[in-house]
């Protein structure tokens, strides 16, 4: 199941880059850094359940479509003996 590394890289890749580029893109309206640098919190309950979900909502939809596949064998043998 490679839906949850990528899940977790993803939400390791977004927080760099978040701190990355916040820290490089932000200014003051004098265009300086701003004193003191900025703060980023990042909920990581939150980011962690959404990371979840969008693993699993995914996997959850194919295994109850592969469920309610009709049974291709059952189908021809019901139309052969009509």
């Amino acid at each position: 199941m490679l839906s949850m590394p990528a899940a977790g890289a993803g939400l390791l890749l977004g927080a760099g880059l978040a701190q990355l580029l916040i820290q490089a893109v932000t200014l003051t309206a004098t265009a300086t850094a701003p004193v003191p640098t900025v703060l980023i919190e990042i909920p990581w309950t939150l980011a962690a359940g959404l990371a979840v979900a969008v693993a699993t909502i995914p996997v959850l939809a194919a295994a109850l479509t592969i469920a309610r596949r009709p049974d291709p064998a059952a189908q021809l043998r019901a139309a052969e003996s009509v």
